[in-house]
């Protein structure tokens, strides 16, 4: 038994390894440019699907990522047709494969099916040559020709403009490039890209700079478009460059376009060096080869490992196996060939085989004995050991080292731990442990990929397929696909090869604004079983924006007498890209009164302050004109450029001043309008137009301007939008108060917005229709949900419950996604569908609940046959009735619905089936013949009813049809015999006396009951008053005795009728003729018993009859029992010369066994140990030796081998311990 478990433990390890990682799909090839309309093939027919049902399940075909429908269905036909062009060149421009993506819909359930429509390309583009076979054939008899091949050449003209690609021109703005004031010459500053449409020598491009600021500073490649400094950049060279570059092609006559770009000198940009080659990551190839070596050493491990349980595992079936627990030392000088031990161990003659079946029918036993390792007994001091956990032990050490375990595979440690469990107590708890491991591994796991946003469509973010351990083919077969979670279908799956592709455009700001991490969940979903595996996106920033100053001119009122120092906080320059992205540095125009220094605020954001580093003098100078540019760290970087207009003004000694520098406000969320959060205060010690303080915020977004709005008068701060702490938890804003000669200050205000639950949860159907068949198994899943809150911490926790009264229950195994499955058996009859109440409620304080009625639709099976209303009916026919004419209506019931609670009717084959005719819709019975009663009485037919069902359930009734008699029959006269011509004479004897039984007429009728009943009369007679019949008898009598002047022949004419309603007659004529002279007989009343000879032979059959068995039974019992006594007389001759060892040699715990027979080399002997197994305890088979046969005592010849009663119930069978058996004389 351990054996048999440690070899199903051992099987279900390599079962389960190999489904861990575990609607169809059609493909279609077809050429590009069909016709709309066209049939591409016949889906319904290729999937296998009912068209009947395909109108009523809604089937549609849509596209995987919402693109254009190229193709639709005919619901009527099936077909898979054209809709929209299709042209390869638009779809897949120049690759080998082009695939289009297709999905087949289908509702009520929910079924998907990819359809891969394969477009080939087709000649529909103008070839650059073509050739033209020309015939020339003249009219002679019979006609000759020639023919010759004319080659055309479309040779290219130069008719197409160069195209420049970079830098592109955006309306009258210029590409603005920065260049390091260190730079040297010869270093690259950019490069100008173009293309040009025609070819040869007219797509050759030249580049020339036409026009420039300095003419001597610059130079560009005249074919690569590389723009270079001639010398170093010295300090009289003008900070703004600008170039004009012209791009000629080499066509005859040249077409050229030109291109503007703007340069900016730097004192602070480093000199970027060229990359001229990018070395090789040594490490990533060692990595590699390591990879590599040990992935071959684990499969070689693997195949190894493998290839030794096979071997021993066929070794042990070769090999007997001797279940010997303990070490007996047996000498082979005390074992004579004919004994047994019967002790403990117990030994027999080593080529014995037994068989111990320890249950009813057990034909594997736990105990047998298949060869011998030696052809005499054991050998002594021998010890054989042999059980199932030494097949674990030898290959399963669980003590390894910890290098060791790290070098084993899944599948090893999988077996190492069905070795555990093989050996533990808690063998099923360890089971059950495994097997929930194992399917908790596969059901949960993530992937995540790191992208860059903007990438093209269809580019491959990563291979699910590879990544997570599945199958291409599963993904189609399971019907895989990509759902998001309250974004938008960013990416799609690609089932053909596992890839995930980008499915539309991705923009970092637009998804996430200015999140430090951009991340998008996508859940993987496979049906059949359902996984669910969650996709995590990581969406990285590249440097896609440039620096905006939202005021492109900053004004600014200095008065004369500021102090030096004074810092004024300028506008920052916005930018949604973020990190390295985002703004990294300013620089303000070169000037002698003003610099630029960075400040940050709480949150870490810098912003540029302007400083002021010399007096101001109106006099000298009453306006400043400065120029700002915000600079990102991208590569290549971006900028942004904004006016500084500075007036100077007369003094204004005295500026406001806050009553705090940083004021902090909180606001809960969803506020109503016009809430006053706090009120700022600012004085200014002057008077009149300077003293006037008017507050405003400094460089507020776009965003809060909606939010937030402040009195300039008052200084209070209100809201004017909706506050969201979903959006953001925080707001730090910038306050200026500024006063009429133009000084200000400013201060920090920063809110925080306090979090309420205002947000219901939201339930979403994933599903598009929600039908279950009702002999659904329990936890069969009828629709998907998705249930989330928008709220955080416990306001965003949600519970979700069904109405109590349906026999659903929710089953949740992926974060806010539920799956509502049976929960019960369902029964369309008793209810056909159910309005299911899905309540959501958060646990925020108060709770807010979502509720949504999720209608399920009880598919019916047919389940049920139709039922008549009797199971036995009877019908009355009439003989002799018209065809057609009606007999009566059965009628069955069927409590499904639709198709399958139609009931059709009809007769069973049989040989009487073609006797009635059925309305197989209405069931009314009609005669499809004549029936005579006089043939056939009663029969009887057997009626199906079936329903419309697939498959279809039938009933079956019995008619019994019984065929009423009419009277249609005339009497018909048996004797006397009418002949025609012929009339038979009855002679009486003239001294007959009056009764005298004269003749009798006999007649039947061949109609039944009353109508068959017949009466006798004499219509017509010579002689009226001499003869009479019997009115039922038909005897015709004598009325007196007769006489002399009676006529020797009289003629009687005798009237047969019968019964029925409307009798029928016939007549039958006697002649009688009176003849003298014979004699009168007298009436035969009794006859003799004339049973009593055929008594007599009937007794002497049954007493020959008897003999002869008796004698045939003695005969094979004479037979048999001169068989059975020659077989002992052989076997007494036999054993005659053999010697017979004595009892002094048999040790203390053998038994002989001479006197119970001997027991040849190859004897098999079977022991049935319980009741009922083969009808012994102990029996001989055949014996295949041909060696002489041990001296055997007559006394007894006759005994068997069986074991007692109580030698049963001592009888102990354990694994590893061999039975005893004993002799009982």
């Amino acid at each position: 038994m351990e054996y048999c478990r440690f070899s199903l433990l051992h099987g279900l390890a390599f079962i389960l390894l190999a489904l861990l990682p575990v609607n169809g799909d059609v493909s279609y090839s077809i050429p590009e440019e069909m016709k709309r309309g066209s049939v591409i093939g016949n889906i319904a027919k290729d999937l296998g699907l009912d068209l009947g049902r395909l109108s009523a399940r809604k089937a549609r075909v849509d596209t995987e990522d919402n693109g254009v429908k190229y193709c639709s269905v005919n619901l009527n036909t099936g077909d898979l047709i054209v809709q929209e062009r299709i042209d390869r060149e638009s779809l897949c421009a120049r690759k080998a494969s082009c695939v289009l993506k297709q999905e087949l819909v289908l509702e009520n359930p929910l079924e998907l099916h990819r359809i891969s429509i394969r477009v080939q390309d087709i000649n529909d583009n103008s070839p650059q040559s073509f050739k033209v076979h020309v015939v020339a054939r003249d009219n002679g008899s019979p006609p000759l020709s020639s023919n010759v091949t004319v080659s055309v050449f479309i040779s290219d003209v130069n008719d197409n403009s160069p195209q420049i690609l970079y830098p592109a021109p955006e309306g009258n703005s210029f590409m603005t490039e920065l260049v390091p004031k260190a730079a040297h010459g010869g270093s690259l500053v950019s490069k100008v890209i173009a293309v040009d449409a025609d070819s040869g020598q007219n797509a050759w491009l030249s580049y020339h700079i036409v026009k420039s600021t300095d003419p001597g500073l610059f130079t560009i490649g005249v074919h690569s478009g590389e723009i270079r400094t001639q010398r170093d950049i010295s300090e009289s060279d003008s900070m703004k460059q600008n170039l004009i570059v012209a791009v000629k092609d080499n066509g005859q006559p040249s077409l050229s376009a030109t291109c503007s770009m703007y340069l900016l000198i730097s004192d602070n940009l480093a000199e970027v060096p060229e990359l001229k080659d990018i070395s090789y990551d040594e490490k990533n190839s060692k990595l590699t080869s390591y990879l590599i070596i040990a992935l071959v050493s684990v499969s070689t491990f693997f195949l190894t490992f493998i290839i030794i349980i096979l071997g021993v595992r066929f070794c042990r079936r070769r090999k007997p196996r001797l279940l010997f627990d303990g070490a007996v030392a047996i000498p082979s000088a005390y074992l004579p060939p004919n004994y047994a031990d019967v002790d403990g161990t117990g030994t027999l003659r080593s080529t014995y085989n037994y068989d111990a079946y320890l249950t009813t029918g057990s034909r594997t036993s736990d105990f047998k004995f298949v060869t011998s390792y030696n052809d005499n007994t054991l050998p002594a001091d021998q010890t054989l050991r042999k059980s199932p956990s030494d097949f674990a032990d030898a290959f399963w050490d669980l003590n390894g080292s910890p290098e060791d375990l790290a070098m084993m595979s899944t599948v090893h440690l999988f077996l190492k731990a069905c070795s555990i469990m093989e050996h533990s107590k808690n063998f099923k708890r360890w089971l059950r442990f495994l097997v929930f491991s194992l399917l908790f591994g596969v059901s949960f796991g993530e992937v995540r990929y790191v992208l860059l946003e903007e990438m093209q469509r269809r580019s491959v973010i990563g291979n699910v397929a590879r990544d997570l351990g599945l199958r291409v083919a599963e993904l189609g077969a399971r019907r895989a696909r990509v759902v998001a979670e309250g974004t938008g279908q960013l990416c799609e799956l690609d089932t053909a090869s596992g890839n995930l592709l980008i499915s539309q455009r991705i923009d970092r700001e637009e998804l996430c604004a200015q999140a430090a991490v951009c991340i998008v969940q996508y859940q993987l979903l496979l049906e059949d079983p359902l996984q669910a595996f969650s996709l995590v996106l990581d969406v990285a920033d590249i440097n896609d924006n440039s620096p905006v100053f939202v005021a492109g001119e900053i004004h600014l009122d200095l008065v004369e007498s500021t102090v030096l120092g004074r810092r004024f906080p300028l506008e920052s320059a916005h930018d949604p890209d973020l990190g390295t992205n985002s703004v990294r540095e300013y620089k303000l125009s070169p000037n002698d009164h003003f610099a630029l220094e960075m400040s940050r605020q709480l949150n870490g954001n810098a912003y540029p302050e302007l400083v002021l580093k010399k007096a101001l003098d109106r006099e000298a100078k009453a306006e400043h004109f400065l120029k700002i540019n915000g600079i990102d760290g991208g590569n290549p970087a971006r900028s942004g450029t904004a006016s500084i207009h500075i007036r100077v003004l007369d003094a204004n000694d005295n500026i406001p001043v806050f009553n705090q520098r940083v004021y902090k406000a909180s606001v809960p969320e969803n506020a109503p309008f016009g809430i006053v959060i706090l009120t700022l205060n600012a004085t200014d010690l002057d008077e009149g137009v300077y003293g006037e303080i008017t507050y405003s915020f400094s460089h507020l977004s776009d965003k809060m301007a909606g939010v937030i709005e402040m009195n300039p008068l008052t200084g209070e701060v209100r809201v004017s939008g909706r506050i969201d702490y979903e959006e953001a938890s925080t707001h730090e804003l910038d306050v200026q108060a500024k006063d009429g000669g133009g000084q200000a200050s400013h201060c920090k205000l920063i809110i925080d917005v306090i979090d309420v639950n205002d947000n219901e949860p939201v339930i979403e159907i994933k599903s598009a229709s929600a039908n279950v068949a009702e002999d659904s198994k329990s936890g069969t899943m009828v629709a998907l949900i998705n249930i989330y809150d928008l709220d955080t911490g416990s306001s965003g926790r949600v519970t979700c419950t069904i109405s109590n009264n349906a026999p659903f229950k929710f089953v949740s195994e992926v974060k806010n996604y539920y799956m509502l499955v049976s929960d019960g058996k369902l029964d369309r009859e008793l209810q056909p569908e159910y309005n299911i109440t899905i309540t959501a409620t958060d646990t925020g304080s108060p709770p807010l609940s979502s509720v949504k009625v999720l209608t399920i639709v009880v598919n019916d099976i047919n389940d049920n046959p139709p039922t008549f209303t009797q199971s036995d009916y009877d019908a009355n026919i009439l003989e002799n009735q018209p065809i057609g004419t009606f007999v009566m209506r059965v009628k069955a019931e069927d409590t499904d619905d639709g198709p399958n609670a139609k009931v059709l009717y009809q007769i069973s084959n049989s040989e009487v089936s073609s006797f009635l005719t059925i309305n197989s819709d209405t069931g009314e019975l009609f005669t499809s013949r004549p029936f005579d009663h006089e043939q056939s009485v009663h029969f009887q037919i057997k009626v199906i009813a079936q329903d419309g069902g697939d498959p279809p359930l039938s009933t079956t009734c019995t008619i019994n049809v019984f065929i009423k008699d009419q009277n249609d029959n005339t009497p018909v006269v048996l004797y006397p015999v009418q002949t025609t011509g012929f009339i038979a004479e009855d002679v009486v004897p003239m001294e007959a006396p009056r009764g005298y039984l004269v003749t009798k007429v006999v007649a039947v009728d061949a109609d039944s009951g009353h109508n068959a009943w017949l009466s006798y009369r004499i219509i017509k007679a010579t002689q009226p008053n001499l003869f009479v019949v019997g009115l039922h008898t038909g005897e015709i009598r004598t009325v007196r005795a007769f006489m002399e002047d009676d006529e020797s022949k009289q003629s009687v004419v005798v009237l047969v009728t019968d019964n029925g309603p409307e009798s029928l007659s016939a007549t039958a004529s006697v002649s009688i003729v009176i003849g003298d002279g014979l004699p009168v007989l007298n009436e035969l009343f009794e006859f003799a018993d004339e049973s009593q000879n055929s008594d007599n032979l009937t007794l002497y059959l049954v007493i020959a009859l008897s003999t002869v068995s008796f004698l045939f039974l003695l005969l094979i019992s004479g037979v048999f029992y001169f068989k059975l006594c020659r077989r002992s007389y052989v076997c007494r001759s036999t054993t005659a010369s053999l010697p017979v060892f004595p009892t002094t040699y048999c040790p203390p715990s053998f038994t002989d066994l001479s006197r119970c027979g001997t027991l040849l080399k190859d004897d098999r002997y079977d022991s049935f140990l319980t009741t009922g197994s083969w009808r012994g305890d102990f029996r001989f088979a055949s014996s295949t030796d041909t060696d002489t046969l041990k001296k055997r005592s007559a006394a007894y010849q006759k005994s068997t081998l069986r074991r007692t009663s109580a030698d049963r119930a001592t009888l102990k069978v354990r694994a590893g311990v061999p039975h005893p058996f004993y002799v009982v004389q």
